[in-house]
């Protein structure tokens, strides 16, 4: 794809505007016209288009002083009868570029669906507008003011941890037109945070955001993925990302001027530039603290523009304060059955009738479990799929379905790769370890050097190596070269982050202290890992295979559950909270009735006098939403219930209301 423009983009002078300006007043509409529209008499930004033949939004453009196309900009002049000298100032518009055109190339790699990295087999791979399903979204809003309640002070720093008033939900086409485009948001639509589980749709939406900033002209989409910016260790800053690497990308060097460089830093001090930081959980973790990294990164001339990033909700959550100036909205997970059903008619087209027999296994009782798994794009995807190359047994579990995607990437890739089984579990173990250790070690995450690679796979060049076949077959990919590096040292990463993740999970095998070894006495002698938030979906993906032992498995769930701490149960909650999550994933624990019961009671506490304060409260209701949602059911409705067979009020009237709304919220 061509860098080049194929014509001039050329602007006109602030006196040439002028005169465009004082051209349009004189000129006046024909009668029919202005009956018709129950217009203006003179000329419109509108009517000039229609006059030139050109396209609105190019009109639109071109009035604002921002360059347009040559052939364009010679029909505006043309439909005024002005002269070309009168609009452009010759001399100078030779290096003038079109910021609008240039955005819109360097997005086209955007067109495609992050899953198709794991389609190999070309017929499921997908263009977004196929089957991109919209997305409603839920915005959580801090109260200005602190409710007047009992405060112990042996809760200590909670006092500062964040209250929420009410969530608010928004749909897809509401989201674009009264958050972005209006503003009608605390920060007007400048500062956007999207939040969500991995596979969520986080990187779609914010594709689509793109796409739709284009569309209807608001401005420069600029998408920097934030992995981008750390190598081994190393950040680059946003302002000296885009000045350099996105700029030299964007325009060819002959042409990349320092006029045009201050040219387009103009663009964002005037707030028309759209940043697009997509995954801020990728970031380098040479700061440990991403979120806080982009706040400080997000200041002077570079504040001007309007940021819209996407971050996983652990990682949100673990430093919530750090970006506490954005507006907040995550992600929901499909409507079922009607978007589950939208997306896989979209997926398959004019294979209907597999799209049927899909449709009807996922309705069967016996899949409650699955329909629940696959109400995110990117499982849905996967699920999708796999359907479509090999209609057979389903998954129960994430492990399961990234189990089944592994198993059917190999069949895909034999003809044009063949594999032996031998090769295929030696991969996947060296994977494994890789994916550990990038994990593990503090660097650029999910962005790893050939160096970094080589010492658990060999040399990429060794056609006998194992990095020689996992670039092969697609599980690793060139991403670029470190940018620190002297030797220009080649940048590799997972297809996907999610898989990166799966196979660190299948690299702990039979080993739950790896998450947890708790020395009480000691804990600098210990392993906390499940306190870690890069660390949640490796443990759930573990509690997931059906490989791992189940004494293992309850071991460890018993260890969360039993988890004690001398800091007024901070960490006893974390613990709990994350072996409820667990559950959902680990189909056969004994340990599930009464974690599930007591996570309800936890959320419905409301005895001013215990120690489960607010924010154990709101963190309760939150994970009743990741854990097994057919007993969260049935148990809410026991507690709602119980009332009326007892004929006394336990409940208060905004728990009442909460129980009613979560039921409503989870059997959807």
């Amino acid at each position: 794809m061509s860098r080049t423009p194929k014509s001039r983009s050329i602007a006109a002078t602030s006196e040439g505007l002028e005169k465009v300006r004082h051209r349009m007043a004189e000129l006046k509409k024909p009668d029919d016209e202005i009956l018709n529209k129950r217009g203006k008499k003179s000329w419109t930004q509108e009517y000039l288009a229609k006059k030139s033949f050109v396209d609105d939004s190019t009109v639109k453009r071109f009035l604002r002083g921002e360059a347009v196309d040559e052939s364009s900009l010679r029909s505006i002049i043309d439909a005024l009868s002005l002269n070309w000298n009168d609009v452009v100032d010759e001399s100078s518009s030779a290096q003038t570029i079109n910021w609008h055109e240039v955005c819109k190339r360097m997005l086209e790699p955007q067109r495609r669906i992050t899953s198709n990295f794991l389609m190999q087999d070309e017929c499921a791979r997908k263009d977004k507008e196929q089957i991109y399903v919209p997305l409603a979204l839920v915005q959580r809003k801090k109260p200005d003011k602190r409710e007047k309640d009992n405060f112990f002070p042996d809760a200590g720093t909670r006092l500062y941890e964040p209250q929420y008033e009410r969530e608010q939900r928004f749909e897809h086409k509401a989201f674009l037109s009264q958050i972005l485009e209006r503003g009608e948001g605390k920060t007007k639509g400048k500062q956007i945070a999207v939040i969500g589980e991995p596979g969520a749709g986080k990187t779609t939406l914010l594709q689509a955001i793109a796409f739709w900033v284009l569309e209807k002209d608001l401005g420069l989409p600029v998408w920097i993925s934030l992995a981008d910016l750390g190598r081994n260790g190393t950040l680059t800053d946003i302002q000296t990302y885009i000045c350099n690497s996105w700029l030299e990308q964007a325009i060819p060097a002959i042409h990349l001027t320092q006029e045009v460089r201050e040219d387009f830093t103009n663009q964002i001090q005037q707030g028309r530039v759209w940043l697009l930081l997509d995954g801020a959980d990728e970031m380098s973790e040479a700061s440990h603290q991403p979120l806080e990294e982009i706040s400080r990164q997000l200041t002077g001339w570079i504040s001007s523009s309007r940021v819209v990033l996407t971050c996983r909700l652990n990682i949100w959550q673990a430093d919530v304060n750090a970006l506490e100036t954005f507006e907040t909205y995550r992600l929901l997970d499909f409507d079922y059955p009607q978007q589950v059903h939208q997306f896989i008619d979209n997926w398959f087209g004019n294979l209907s009738e597999k799209g049927e027999r899909l449709k009807t296994e996922l309705g069967s009782p016996e899949r409650l479990r699955l329909r629940d798994l696959v109400q995110t794009p990117l499982r849905l995807a996967l699920l999708c799929g796999i359907w479509q190359s090999e209609e057979g047994n389903l998954p129960e579990t994430k492990a399961g379905l990234y189990h089944q995607c592994m198993q059917q990437f190999y069949r895909w890739k034999q003809n044009r790769f063949p594999t032996s089984k031998k090769e295929q579990c030696d991969l996947n173990k060296a994977l494994g370890r890789l994916a550990l250790r990038d994990i593990n070690e503090s660097g650029s995450r999910f962005r790893l050097r050939e160096s970094f690679i080589s010492e658990e796979l060999g040399y990429p060049d060794d056609k006998t190596s194992l990095f020689y076949k996992a670039l092969k077959l697609g599980w690793l990919n060139d991403v670029g070269i470190a940018a620190e590096s002297p030797s220009k040292e080649k940048v590799y990463a997972f297809y996907h982050a999610a898989f990166e993740e799966y196979f660190a999970s299948l690299a702990v095998e039979d080993d739950w202290q790896y998450f947890l070894n708790h020395v009480p006495e000691n804990p600098e002698q210990g392993t906390y890992r499940i306190f870690e938030p890069q660390w949640k979906e490796v443990i759930l993906l573990w509690l997931g295979q059906e490989d791992v032992k189940k004494h293992q498995k309850e071991e460890f769930l018993k260890a969360l559950v039993e988890f004690e701490d001398d800091c007024w149960n901070f960490y006893h909650y974390r613990a709990f909270f994350l072996a409820a999550a667990g559950i959902a994933e680990f189909k056969d624990c004994s340990y599930t009735d009464w974690i599930v019961e007591k996570l309800v009671e936890y959320a419905i506490e409301d005895n001013p006098a215990s120690r489960v304060d607010e924010v154990v409260n709101q963190a309760a209701w939150d994970t009743l939403q990741e854990t097994n949602r057919s007993k969260v059911i049935k148990i809410l409705l026991k507690e709602f219930f119980k009332e009326f067979l007892n004929h006394r009020s336990f409940l208060n009237d905004v728990v009442r209301t909460k129980v009613f709304n979560k039921i409503v919220q989870i059997s959807i």
